[in-house]
C-alpha cells in the first residue's frame, strides 16, 4: 500500500480479473497467432498451385485468426494489471500502469450503465457489462467497464459504489430539498413542486409510479396510460441518489382518504 492509498483508510475488498478467464485469453491468443500465419502461408502456396480460389479463403481466414489472436493477447495484457481496491474512504483503480483514486466524499457525480450481452439469436444472457464514470469535484474523471464473466463479483463492487455515494449525498440532497432548493439529475429536476423533465413539472400528488428497469427511468402520472417521462439511466448522474430521494419524498406524501 502506497502513502497515497493509505490516506483512503484500510483496504476492504479487492476486485481482480479472474486468472482462469485471463489465462484463457493468453492461450487462445497464442494459438490463433500460430494457426493464422500457417493459413496465410498455405494461401501463398496455393496461389501458385491452385486456381480454384481456395487461396483467398485460406488467406481471409488466416488474417482473421491472426487479428483475433492479437486482440486476445491485448486483452490478456490489459486485464493482467487491472485491480480495483475498495477502501474505507475511497476507491483505487489500477490499470495500464496507471493509478486513479478518489475519496467517497470528493465524488461529485457518478453515471452508470449495465448492459447485457446475448448470444446471436438467443435471449439467454451470455455476459453482463458494468460501465461507470466517476467525476470527482477536483481532478480527472475515472472510467471503467468490467464484464461479469471476467470479474464474477463485479455486481458487489457496483452495489458498494452506489451505497457509498448515496450514503454521503442523500442527506445533503434532502436538506437542499427541504430548504426549497432545486436538485439537478441530468434532464430531471427535483424540488418542492415536483419532478421536472425540462419541459414540465409533475406535482408530487400526481406521481403514481417511479421505476428503473432495462436501462430506463420511467415515471407515470396518475390517470395516464402512457409514461409521463422516460429517461436513460446512463445519461443521468447520481441516479441512485435520485431514486432514493424521490422514493423518500413520495413515502411522506399524504395518502388520499
Amino acid at each position: 500500500m502506497t502513502t497515497e492509498t493509505a490516506a483512503l483508510g484500510p483496504l476492504q475488498t479487492e476486485y481482480k480479473v479472474s486468472q482462469v478467464k485471463n489465462r484463457s485469453n493468453q492461450i487462445v491468443g497464442w494459438l490463433l497467432i500460430v494457426v493464422g500465419p500457417l493459413l496465410l502461408l498455405t494461401a501463398l502456396i496455393l496461389t501458385f498451385t491452385d486456381d480454384t480460389g481456395l487461396n483467398f479463403l485460406c488467406g481471409g481466414v488466416g488474417l482473421l485468426l491472426l487479428l483475433g489472436g492479437l486482440f486476445a493477447l491485448w486483452q490478456y495484457r490489459r486485464d493482467s494489471g487491472i485491480n480495483v481496491g475498495v477502501h474505507r474512504d475511497g476507491l483505487v483503480y489500477l490499470h495500464g500502469g496507471k493509478t486513479d483514486m478518489v475519496r467517497w466524499d470528493d465524488i461529485d457525480s457518478v453515471k452508470m450503465a449495465i448492459g447485457h450481452v446475448t448470444r446471436s439469436g438467443s435471449r439467454h444472457v451470455f455476459d453482463t457489462v458494468y460501465h461507470y464514470t466517476i467525476n470527482p469535484r477536483v481532478g480527472t474523471e475515472i472510467r471503467f467497464s468490467f464484464n461479469k464473466n471476467s470479474i464474477p463479483n463485479i455486481d458487489q463492487l457496483s452495489n458498494t459504489i452506489q451505497h457509498e455515494v448515496t450514503r454521503r449525498q442523500l442527506p445533503k440532497a434532502a436538506e437542499t430539498f427541504n430548504n426549497g432548493g432545486t436538485l439537478q439529475f441530468g434532464k430531471l429536476t427535483v424540488d418542492r413542486l415536483g419532478i421536472g423533465n425540462g419541459k414540465e413539472t409533475i406535482p408530487w400528488t400526481e406521481v403514481e409510479d417511479l421505476k428503473m428497469q432495462n436501462g430506463t427511468i420511467t415515471i407515470r402520472k396518475k390517470g395516464k396510460w402512457l409514461n409521463w417521462s422516460n429517461v436513460t439511466v446512463s445519461q443521468t448522474p447520481n441516479i441512485f441518489v435520485f431514486m432514493a430521494l424521490v422514493n423518500d419524498i413520495m413515502s411522506k406524501q399524504p395518502r388520499p382518504a
